[in-house]
């Protein structure tokens, strides 16, 4: 304790010599604070511990009970990502010091792990921009669309599996520019899905991972009942120059038109569909798509149903009603 009073009034003693060189009170106020008798005037407090944070360094400080002072400093994490400064631990008062240098510098290129992750469908192609998914120079993901292109993404990954499996199979045929595979998408809505399958898997794919490294020939037909959406995606297709690939169709999924659709005729066969789509088509329009798949003979079908609200409602009022007549398939 004694030795403590006679430190701090030393310290006081050495602001009041540095406050009357600078001339007087006031001008020492004025001046800049020293950094040596801040850090004496802390050390006075009595604290144990000590964490000290400058740009480059984390310097921790603590004190043993025998008075020594054990001190171990760190580079700053992006210190440490763009090569900072050395490291070191050690101790004050007689202990070893050691210092370690920045090839060995805890934390020393946290980034070097960092890799692109491999993507089938690059920010940058046009079928994305087009439908607002990416930025308009191609160079992101829209924050908002993040989610879309993931769904989509991963959903065109599931058909380039199918579509392998199904012609190793020999249940699909290797299409080619005079008879090319055709695909309907049932229930497209804004086409995100439609026109990501065709980007990926048709000559006009931008990816170089195509199915065995050729061009997978196919004209596309997207079946909505809204209006909108077909005005929106046929727009769409013509901007990217797909318009004799990528039609679409405005009706319900059980009886719309579409093999009058597709650009090329088949004769004999005009009513085949080679693979069919359905991601989550409302209510009992799954049940629908799944049953002009098995009419067409569609050799792949990728369905993911939707909710059965219709069947819900039926359902509760059943409960509610037990006289009620039975259920039409």
């Amino acid at each position: 304790r004694d030795g403590a009073d006679d430190r701090t009034r030393s310290q006081r003693d050495r602001r009041s010599r540095r406050g009357d060189a600078a001339g007087g009170s006031n001008s020492a106020k004025k001046s800049a604070p020293d950094a040596s008798a801040a850090a004496d005037e802390a050390l006075a407090l009595g604290f144990g511990s000590w964490r000290v944070e400058a740009v480059d360094t984390i310097t921790q400080v603590k004190v043993t009970k025998s008075g020594e002072a054990q001190w171990h400093q760190t580079g700053q994490l992006l210190a440490n990502a763009r090569g900072g400064p050395d490291t070191g631990t050690g101790a004050i008062g007689g202990m070893r010091v050691a210092v370690q240098n920045s090839a060995g510098a805890v934390g020393a290129n946290v980034a070097s792990h960092d890799r692109v992750k491999p993507r089938l469908l690059s920010p940058s192609d046009p079928f994305l921009r087009a439908v607002g998914v990416s930025t308009a120079d191609g160079k992101s993901i829209k924050a908002s669309r993040r989610d879309k292109y993931k769904q989509v993404e991963e959903f065109v990954k599931l058909v380039k599996l199918a579509v392998e499996d199904a012609q190793t199979g020999g249940h699909l045929k290797t299409p080619a520019p005079e008879s090319p595979a055709r695909l309907v998408d049932l229930g497209c809505g804004n086409a995100y899905l439609t026109f990501g399958a065709y980007a990926h898997l048709s000559s006009k794919s931008s990816s170089k991972d195509t199915i065995d490294d050729a061009p997978f020939h196919m004209e596309v037909v997207g079946v909505d009942i809204k209006k909108q959406s077909r005005e929106t995606n046929t727009r769409v297709a013509a901007e990217l120059g797909w318009d004799e690939k990528c039609v679409f169709v405005e009706g319900a999924i059980a009886d719309a038109d579409v093999s009058s659709s597709f650009a090329t005729k088949r004769g004999e066969r005009e009513e085949a569909v080679d693979i069919v789509l359905a991601l989550h088509a409302c209510d009992t329009a799954t049940d629908e798509a799944i049953a002009r798949a098995v009419r067409w003979r569609a050799p792949l079908t990728l369905v993911a149903p939707c909710c059965h609200h219709d069947l819900q409602v039926r359902m509760r009022r059943a409960a509610k009603n037990t006289s009620a007549p039975p259920h039409k398939p």
